[in-house]
């Protein structure tokens, strides 16, 4: 084979490299294009070279801008800013999980499991929860679904619960607000 003709499959971004470059020692001939038992590999030409470089900057420079412009949504350009930012040491730390009232008149903190919807996707959504209480019937209805045989709920709600800190402790309990409620009927 010529060693400059193009690799099938490769396109124009590598050629082939004879095991016999004619280089004595094992570093030059990686450095060819040879690897341990003499079999060809394919070597970057300019052009390749170049691509992969140009591919490189531009990766470099997305996470380089979403880094100091982006926010969680840009992900995987963008920081989680859960792992970047830290609570006030003096200030207040919410927690938000959604509560259902079932059917025989059990107050529960609704798992992962028992509707599909998961803790952060809740706190996501939680402004078109108070904006539109009537999507928390999904939240039912996934339940029903997913488990026919345990009780209904009868009332969803999405509540947050705010914990006071001072030196980055907690001072006292934990107050519950509920931000938006459900109820069927």
């Amino acid at each position: 084979m010529h060693p400059l003709l193009p690799v099938v499959g490769s396109g124009r971004l590598s050629r082939r490299v004879p095991r016999d470059a004619g280089r004595a020692s094992y570093a030059a001939g990686v450095a060819a294009g040879t690897v341990a038992g003499g079999t060809d590999v394919d070597a970057l030409t300019v052009a390749g070279r170049r691509g992969r470089a140009a591919a490189t900057l531009l990766v470099g420079a997305l996470l380089l801008g979403g880094t100091l412009f982006g926010q969680d949504d840009d992900f995987p350009f963008g920081p989680f800013r859960m792992y970047s930012t830290r609570d006030d040491p003096d200030g207040q730390v919410r927690s938000t999980r959604v509560e259902a009232v079932d059917s025989s008149g059990r107050v529960l903190v609704v798992p992962d499991r028992a509707t599909g919807l998961r803790r952060a996707e809740v706190e996501g959504q939680v402004d078109r929860f108070v904006a539109d209480p009537s999507l928390l019937a999904e939240v039912s209805r996934a339940h029903d679904r997913l488990h026919p045989d345990e009780p209904s709920y009868e009332v969803v709600r999405v509540v947050v619960s705010l914990t006071q800190l001072r030196d980055s402790r907690p001072v006292g309990e934990p107050v519950d607000e509920v931000l938006v409620s459900w109820s069927r009927g």
